[in-house]
């Protein structure tokens, strides 16, 4: 699902942030990207998003070169292959759960007859079927992280980025959350890359990986 090969990514001013990185994942795997803060792992992960294109090496997401793409197909590659879910939620108050959803699938290419229906399943598949015609200021925590997760299936992507998931909610919301995704992962295939700094996220990937340096070391099979 991933091969990265001599990643680099730096910023003015900061350096190398990334230096010269490999990774190699699986479909169907779940790995957890560890480190102290700022060393580089956000970065890491939206170079493997398709939303940082400023980056030396090749970045290959299901047998996509990323490089290769035009902005166009970029675009659409991620939209229907890499589903992204964030500590922030990034929920629009002033739509509802619903038409939260629905927004990825306003930059599909072509029809978008069955999308609807296709975001009332994702809610279904969150445990949110009655949620839909509420606002995301109504839900808790967990539910409105729920609600996020049902926005980034909602195109059929093969693999979930999850920067921080359960950073704002409490021990037990947070569980039940890692419960959904390592279901999800385990109930059709999904790829799941975390970046955390909580135990409780890294203890469910098969392998958890030490961003330091630039570059993935400390490696701990689980």
């Amino acid at each position: 699902m991933i091969e990265i090969r001599g990643l680099c990514k730096s910023y003015p001013g900061a350096g190398a942030v990334l230096d010269g990185l490999d990774l190699d994942v699986a479909q169907g795997e779940a790995i957890a990207l560890v480190g102290r803060s700022g060393v580089g792992k956000t970065s890491l992960l939206n170079v493997i998003g398709g939303l940082d294109r400023d980056f030396d090496g090749r970045v290959a997401i299901h047998g996509k070169e990323l490089k290769t793409l035009s902005d166009r197909a970029l675009a659409d590659f991620r939209n229907q292959t890499i589903g992204f879910v964030f500590q922030g939620f990034h929920l629009l108050p002033h739509l509802t759960a619903l038409e939260n959803v629905l927004l990825p699938t306003f930059f599909e290419s072509g029809e978008r007859t069955d999308a609807e229906q296709r975001a009332r399943r994702a809610l279904e598949r969150v445990d949110l079927p009655a949620a839909g015609n509420g606002y995301p200021g109504r839900l808790s925590g967990g539910q409105r992280q729920r609600l996020a997760v049902a926005r980034a299936l909602v195109s059929g992507p093969r693999l979930l980025l999850c920067d921080e998931p359960t950073g704002n909610l409490d021990q037990q919301t947070g569980e039940a959350i890692l419960d959904l995704l390592v279901g999800l992962r385990e109930s059709e295939g999904l790829t799941l890359v975390f970046v955390t700094h909580e135990a409780r996220v890294s203890c469910r990937a098969d392998r958890v990986l030490v961003l330091e340096g630039g570059e993935l070391t400390g490696r701990e099979d689980r």
